[in-house]
């Protein structure tokens, strides 16, 4: 029937078939020519390995229909997924796909890649992706995953289907940039301004901490409105009820427009060049009736307030005159009127 057998003199259903434990060579004495071609019209095929069953052999295929080199093993068969590994005649290699539209395509449920190395220093074992004189690598070391370059160059992270929107950079100087290009600080945000919300749940700032028990911080750019400034504004997660802003809870030094304030020995040191105005109390009462207050108080032991005292400007008669008024455990004692009278123990 046209078939032969080499070294064992045992005919098969193949024109050709080879059973031997010593080495087989082909040679061609073509110049430019291969030295095996296996041509058939629907897609030649060869079968490698110790014998036909289970998991004993791989083959090599020949898609005629697609135009694909393909390579399996028993018992994986050829089918809509193209085999384990697939060439296409453009070059791209796929593992777990028929179509892969790049160089290297994988598709798995499982981990894609594992690497592994006897070093444990940066980029070994590692990714490096290139591109003229910038080297890039993601490296497994005994710190966890790193990533970084090998060149000058800054490490960009981009987002949008066409990868040209620019969410974060970090420099080659170790400098962070969200939203800019050109950091200068360790960390540096630039986003739109806006005002704080009053409600909802967009908080339009540039950064916000959620803490676990439903309230956060916004730290943000004021508009126009705001006299271009900035803002801190702590609130629910509904932005609509405002909470504490704690500075220093366990103790230690505010200062406001000076860094010199340890041998001040006061907790809040106030400094403001060029003007008279240090610091300005204003009641936002919208009847006209109410007044801007400077507690003083005291607490024992137990943190229990046990006296209290207060300097409050007021308005007289709900008119734009004011009154300046002094006093102790809650209750008023002194009043200097806008006409310059002062009042003991008396309001008018």
């Amino acid at each position: 029937n046209g078939d032969f057998g080499i070294w064992n003199n045992t005919t098969s259903s193949y024109p050709m078939y080879v059973n031997s434990s010593n080495a087989v060579t082909f040679l061609s004495t073509i110049s430019g020519g291969g030295n095996f071609e296996l041509v058939n019209a629907g897609g030649p095929y060869v079968l490698i390995g110790e014998g036909t069953g289970v998991n004993q052999y791989a083959a090599i295929d020949w898609d005629a229909t697609n135009n694909r080199l393909r390579i399996a093993t028993q018992p994986y068969a050829f089918g809509a997924n193209g085999g384990q590994i697939t060439l296409t005649t453009a070059g791209n290699v796929g593992i777990g796909t028929a179509s892969p539209g790049y160089k290297l395509e994988v598709n798995s449920s499982q981990s894609l890649l594992k690497l592994l190395s006897t070093s444990a220093v940066f980029g070994s074992p590692s990714i490096n992706l290139l591109q003229g004189a910038i080297d890039t690598v993601i490296s497994a070391t005994n710190n966890g995953l790193e990533i970084g370059t090998w060149s000058a160059h800054p490490i960009i992270f981009r987002v949008s289907s066409t990868g040209t929107s620019e969410a974060m950079r970090i420099t080659s100087g170790g400098l962070v940039g969200i939203g800019t290009t050109a950091p200068e600080g360790k960390l540096t945000i630039q986003g739109t301004s806006a005002q704080p919300p009053t409600s909802g749940t967009t908080a339009n700032s540039l950064l916000q901490i959620v803490g676990s028990l439903g309230g956060q911080l916004n730290i943000g750019s004021n508009t126009v409105l705001g006299e271009y400034g900035s803002y801190i504004q702590v609130s629910d997660n509904n932005l609509a009820v405002p909470y504490s802003l704690n500075l220093q809870p366990n103790g230690g030094q505010v200062g406001i427009g000076t860094y010199n304030i340890a041998s001040v020995g006061s907790a809040l040191v106030v400094a403001q060049s060029n003007t008279p105005n240090i610091l300005t109390i204003r009641s936002t009462n919208a009847s006209n009736t109410g007044a801007g207050r400077l507690f003083f108080q005291t607490t024992n032991a137990s943190s229990t307030i046990v006296n209290s005292a207060f300097i409050e400007a007021g308005l007289e008669n709900t008119t734009t005159n004011s009154y300046l008024a002094f006093a102790s455990n809650t209750t008023e004692r002194m009043r200097i009127t806008s006409g310059g009278d002062v009042l003991v123990n008396a309001t008018a």
